[in-house]
C-alpha cells in the first residue's frame, strides 16, 4: 500500500495524485470521488487513497481542515479552492465515495483492517465524512 501514517496524504497514491493538482487541475478532485463511485465490484487501493485526498481537500477548501493539513495541501487548497466550493454537487459525491471506501470489496478498508491501526482507520474516514456533513446542512 506504500504507507506511513493514517492520514490521507500519507501514502505515495495520494502523493502521486496531488501532481496533478499541484499543475493547476483542480478537476482531478471530481475525478477521484467519480472513479470511487462508479468502480465496478472491486474498489483498487489507489481510487480509494486518491479519494480520500480529495475529500480531505474539497473539506479544506470549505473551512472545515483537518488538523495538522499539510501546508502544500493548503497551498493548493489556497489556490483552487473556490472553484471547488462553487461545484455543491463535490460534497455529495465526496460522501459516496467515503462510504464505498468503507464498504465490502475495498482494497484499501482491507488492507487497513489486516493492521492494528484499521479502527483508528476508519474512524478518521468517519470524521472526514462528519466535517463534509456539515458543509452540507450547517
Amino acid at each position: 500500500m506504500g504507507a506511513w501514517g493514517l492520514g490521507p496524504f500519507e501514502n505515495d497514491g495520494a502523493l502521486d495524485w496531488l501532481a496533478l493538482l499541484r499543475n493547476g487541475e483542480i478537476d482531478a478532485v471530481g475525478s477521484a470521488f467519480s472513479s470511487v463511485t462508479t468502480a465496478p465490484d472491486y474498489l483498487e487501493a489507489d481510487e480509494g487513497q486518491n479519494a480520500l485526498a480529495a475529500a480531505e481537500i474539497l473539506a479544506a477548501a470549505h473551512g472545515r481542515p483537518a488538523e495538522g493539513l499539510p501546508q502544500e495541501v493548503a497551498r493548493i487548497v489556497a489556490v483552487g479552492g473556490e472553484r471547488l466550493v462553487a461545484k455543491p454537487e463535490l460534497v455529495g459525491l465526496a460522501r459516496e465515495a467515503l462510504a464505498r471506501i468503507l464498504a465490502e470489496n475495498s482494497e484499501i478498508a482491507e488492507l487497513w483492517d489486516d493492521t492494528p491501526a484499521g479502527p483508528d482507520w476508519r474512524h478518521r474516514v468517519s470524521e472526514l465524512d462528519q466535517r463534509l456533513s456539515s458543509i452540507q446542512s450547517p
